[in-house]
This record gives C-alpha cells, sequence and structure tokens, in this order.
C-alpha cells in the first residue's frame, strides 16, 4: 500500500488543528495557484498536491482514517510515496534504481514491471518539470542514468523508454549520441536472437546439401 505523506505536503504536522491546517492550505493555494504560475509545471504539480492532500485532511473522518494507515506505514518501516519530484529528485530516483538493477540478475528482471515503473518516474508532469527546471548538465545525467537502467531491458521494452527519453534529451547531440548507440547494440541482439535458430537451420541445411554433393 503506497500513501503520501498529505501532512508534509502541506507543510504541517499531525498535531495541526483543522484551522491550522485550513491556514496552510490557503497559504500553499495562494503560492502555487496556475494564474499565478501560468506555464510552470512543477506549480501545477503542487497544485494538485495540495488540494487532494487537503480533501482529506479538512474532513476529519477521512483524517482519522488517514492517520491509522499513516500509523500502519511508519510501523512497517516502509516510506512514503513520492510526491512532486524536482530534477534533482528525479535523478535521485534513478540512481537507486540503477543501483538496485546492478545487484540483480538481468534473466530475473520484469521487462513490463521495470518498463512501467520507468514510465511512472518518467511521466509528462516530471519531464515538464525537468526541461524547466535543470541545466544542461542536470538533464545529461538524468538522461544518462536513465539509459543505464533501461539498458537492460530487452529491445521492444527499451524502444518505449528511449522515445521518452529522446524528449527529456532535447538537441543534446551527447545524450542523443549514447541512446543512438544503445538502440543500434540492441537492435542488432534482438535480430540476432530472433533469428538465429532459423539461421542455424538454414546453415545445417546448405553444409548437408553440400556434403550431399561432394559424396556423389
Amino acid at each position: 500500500m503506497e500513501l503520501k505523506d498529505y501532512y508534509k505536503i502541506l507543510e504541517t504536522d499531525p498535531s495541526a488543528s483543522q484551522t491550522d491546517i485550513s491556514r496552510s492550505f490557503r497559504r500553499l493555494a495562494h503560492k502555487y495557484h496556475p494564474d499565478k504560475n501560468q506555464g510552470m509545471a512543477q506549480s501545477e504539480a503542487m497544485f494538485r498536491e495540495i488540494q487532494e492532500a487537503y480533501q482529506v485532511l479538512r474532513d476529519p473522518s477521512a483524517r482519522e482514517e488517514y492517520n491509522y494507515k499513516r500509523w500502519h506505514i511508519r510501523s512497517l518501516g516502509k516510506h512514503y510515496k513520492s510526491s512532486v519530484l524536482l530534477p534533482h529528485d528525479v535523478l535521485g530516483e534513478l540512481e537507486r534504481l540503477a543501483n538496485y538493477l546492478a545487484a540483480m540478475n538481468v534473466f530475473h528482471i520484469d521487462n513490463n514491471a521495470l518498463s512501467a515503473h520507468m514510465r511512472q518516474l518518467l511521466n509528462e508532469t516530471n519531464i515538464a518539470i525537468v526541461a524547466e527546471g535543470a541545466d544542461e548538465e542536470l538533464t545529461g545525467k538524468i538522461v544518462y542514468k536513465a539509459a543505464e537502467s533501461a539498458s537492460v531491458l530487452t529491445y521492444p521494452y527499451f524502444r518505449e523508454i528511449d522515445l521518452i527519453l529522446r524528449k527529456i534529451a532535447g538537441n543534446s547531440k551527447t545524450s542523443l549520441g549514447l541512446l543512438d548507440d544503445i538502440v543500434k547494440s540492441k537492435k542488432r541482439n534482438h535480430y540476432w536472437e530472433k533469428y538465429k535458430v532459423a539461421g542455424a537451420i538454414l546453415l545445417t541445411i546448405v553444409l548437408c546439401l553440400v556434403i550431399y554433393r561432394i559424396s556423389t
């Protein structure tokens, strides 16, 4: 079960009164309101988050149920679900993913699950936040780390992530060159794995025919 830390999102604490929660909501809503931050992906995402948090914490019964779930998550030693990620947060998540995959047997990796996780991490909102908040160096690191993790995927799954990373890379020749190299390698391996059995059979048939002609 994944749960967001609504108290952290509203910049308050579990002991806050309903008045304090409402006051924090109004302050943050004013700060991140779309009318004041037109075209800013991070502000729009934050505005949605604080609205979601307030809808739960403003209602005493919903807040009580949430507090129980929050206590349960903490008692299990689990982490809260990430809310809005900044560019450095995205890079941090990708670095943790790369370290996790490095310790795994590549043959035990679930391509579908890994692809879905990366697509969620690199969703349209996070892509927009990276585009408006990351410089060229940070963007390059994000593409590199994502490509490193995605490189364990089979070719069809990698292509899905490749298309996303090209959006992030923009016009960076270094990042695009890296992606091109990985695509070429994976495409070559993909077709080799796909047709190697047929090729081996065909080669065997040819050799048999040659031997037959020589023997006759």
